[in-house]
């Protein structure tokens, strides 16, 4: 099975990214990066990193690249600065809110933000649904999952006190990802939402955490998300206990 991977120069892609070399059903991975990746991340034949500068535009030598593709594992950027977690603000459209937020955190920052965290992720569903979905068998569906996270918010006029745009730009992904998966029935939709996603071998202060708020290993998240790849689920919103279960 050939699969697409975004963000495996990250700590949680590069965790997934090895999940999928040590999985046998996947054959073919096709890492989407801005960047080189290290040598021990690359050196195994299934590997094929390719360096994408713009994640708006999918030219033609990058699809035929692509093409067999049926499945990709989507984990957006997540800088964000922590200035964020005191965001008040409460417009009903992220991106209105995001030119009424300057004053916190500037218009240039915000927006980056939001064009790397949602217009990336849509530009991706949706040159997939063009070109890549009409090459599947008949009875074949093109698998997207999207790396959301657990305090997610799909309701953009909820008043949220911690993280708003964070949560709220998750939340913004999985309604439109949703919407593009509901106008074409074979382009399937997943959204996995992890909590604190730990290190393989946990310290002691991930013990003390996981009782506060909820955690998964990244073997786990790695796991559950190359599973849905070539299985799919009956919920198309996993949540962190259900994506532990699913590793097991």
């Amino acid at each position: 099975m050939k699969i697409i991977l975004t963000g495996a120069s990250g700590f949680i892609g590069g965790g997934v990214l090895d999940q999928c070399i040590q999985d046998p059903a996947i054959t073919s991975i096709v890492v989407l990066s801005r960047r080189e990746l290290p040598a021990s991340k690359t050196s195994n034949d299934k590997v094929k990193v390719i360096i994408q500068e713009d994640f708006l535009t999918y030219p033609d030598s990058l699809l035929q690249q692509l093409r067999g593709a049926k499945a990709c594992i989507w984990y957006p950027r997540r800088t964000y600065s922590l200035i964020n977690i005191f965001d008040t603000a409460r417009p009903t459209d992220i991106r209105s809110r995001c030119i009424g937020s300057v004053y916190l955190y500037g218009k240039d920052e915000t927006q980056q933000y939001i064009k790397t965290n949602v217009d990336y992720t849509l530009a991706a569903a949706k040159a997939y649904v063009t070109h890549l979905v009409p090459q599947l068998d008949g009875g074949e569906s093109f698998r997207f999952v999207f790396c959301s996270g657990m305090l997610s918010v799909t309701d953009q006029k909820k008043s949220v006190w911690i993280f708003d745009l964070s949560r709220k730009v998750k939340g913004q992904n999985e309604n439109e990802l949703f919407q593009i998966a509901e106008e074409e029935p074979k382009f399937d939709v997943y959204s996995v939402r992890p909590g604190g996603v730990t290190p393989v071998q946990r310290r002691i202060i991930d013990k003390i955490v996981s009782p506060i708020f909820p955690t998964i290993r990244l073997d786990e998240l790695g796991v559950a998300m190359v599973k849905i790849c070539k299985s799919g689920s009956e919920k198309h919103v996993i949540e962190n206990s259900e994506l532990i279960a699913m590793a097991q």
